[in-house]
């Protein structure tokens, strides 16, 4: 399939965004006089990672090798894989559109209910990068779908990736508009602002999720917005904890389960904000998932390794001591950020992860400074953490990836 432009210049702000999509064979070339901006979506264990990269010239052709994942409402069934090389440009092969100057419109999207103007999509937007969508169309059944927002672009560009194909771009427009363009021109819609307080869509459906079963609380994993969620103890809870149960499972161990349900609002036990509940009305199926994106560790198991930064693998280098990180039971972190050990106090409460103020030997080391300087910033600035398999992912508070790890016994790393 050929290069295909989301929209035209003067919906999006530096030009038209390039997409290359392909099904299992490689994309035509896509031709770019030059490249403002840079945006690679890359594939980590079937989880896309957003990251925003530096600005080049392009004077030969752009070609993006990519995969999308299957349609379905089983994520965690089949492993996801998806790989965009989406480029702000000026394109020769985009219907001609001249370049745009930045928008000037809202660089932030507003929390809330929007809803189209012919009432057949509503899409709930929360401030901690979650979203979740009904889409209704005559005479078939509503389609549900949700997952994780980013803003890409200062000048009002945001991605929404959840369960579905492909990701959506969402234009802010300064009117508390919306306008969403999917990929691969699966048509647009232009959203409004409906209320500046997001409710869930209280619709049971199908949600695949890794359920855990504690003493003094239940949480699920859901894979799509990389959360744990507090489960609600009632309606079909109890089916639910028994299949737990059954299954001979302890805590930290997860089972995949596809559950009937949705997100409903309520009192956090430990705040006075309100937070969303996973409140299940009934039990649809226990998965046999094989490669699963459920939690198979927990985080103070053992060593991890770095594997990407920043969007970019890190391959092992020969007679050089592995990147990696152990947090302690005794709430301490530690580890070898590439020439320097670092170590220091860990804050973690379910999803939530901080680390420092941290504390590092002083050799130098010039082969490995960049990469160094690089994962420190990166401990410093994660907000949460997900585990999926035996891999962690460190996280800024909206989902955006920093750095990926895997888990491997922990020994004395020399």
């Amino acid at each position: 399939m050929p290069p295909t432009c989301l929209s035209s210049a003067s919906a999006i702000p530096t030009g038209c965004w390039m997409i290359c999509l392909r099904s299992r064979t490689r994309c035509s070339p896509c031709h770019g006089a030059s490249l403002f901006r840079l945006i690679s979506n890359l594939t980590i264990r079937g989880k896309a990672v957003l990251r925003q990269m530096n600005v080049r010239q392009v004077t030969t052709p752009v070609v993006a090798d990519c995969t999308y994942p299957t349609k379905g409402h089983v994520p965690m069934k089949q492993r996801l894989s998806i790989a965009l090389l989406l480029s702000s440009a000026l394109l020769t092969g985009c219907a001609g559109a001249p370049a745009a100057p930045e928008s000037a419109g809202p660089s932030t999207l507003t929390p809330g209910r929007y809803v189209s103007a012919d009432d057949s999509q509503v899409w709930v937007f929360w401030g901690n990068g979650m979203y979740e969508r009904r889409v209704t169309r005559e005479g078939e059944p509503p389609r549900y779908d949700h997952g994780q927002w980013w803003r890409v672009t200062d000048g009002g560009t945001v991605v929404a990736h959840g369960g579905g194909e492909t990701p959506t771009m969402l234009q802010l427009g300064e009117d508390e508009t919306i306008t969403l363009q999917g990929v691969g021109g699966s048509g647009s819609a232009v959203l409004s602002l409906d209320d500046d307080e997001p409710e869930p869509l209280e619709d049971d459906r199908p949600m695949a999720v890794c359920f855990m079963a504690q003493a003094d609380a239940a949480l699920a994993y859901d894979p799509m917005t990389m959360r744990n969620w507090p489960v609600a103890m009632e309606r079909a809870f109890p089916e639910l904890e028994a299949a737990y149960r059954q299954s001979g499972r302890r805590p930290p161990e997860r089972l995949p389960v596809i559950v009937q349900g949705h997100w409903a609002e309520g009192e956090a036990p430990d705040s006075d904000d309100p937070q969303l509940f996973l409140d299940v009305g009934g039990l649809q199926q226990v998965m046999d998932l094989g490669e699963n994106r459920c939690p198979a560790v927990s985080l103070q198991d053992g060593n991890w390794y770095l594997t990407h930064l920043n969007g970019h693998p890190v391959p092992a280098e020969p007679g050089q001591q592995p990147i990696f990180v152990r947090f302690g039971e005794d709430r301490r972190v530690s580890g070898l950020a590439g020439c320097n050990r670092f170590s220091g106090p860990f804050e973690r409460r379910r999803d939530a992860l901080s680390l420092g103020p941290l504390a590092t030997s002083r050799m130098m080391c010039p082969r490995r400074a960049e990469t160094e300087q690089a994962f420190l910033k990166v401990l410093d600035e994660t907000e949460r953490f997900a585990i999926e398999g035996r891999s962690l992912f460190l996280m800024e508070q909206t989902g955006q990836v920093l750095a990926v790890l895997e888990m491997r016994p922990a020994k004395a790393e020399q």
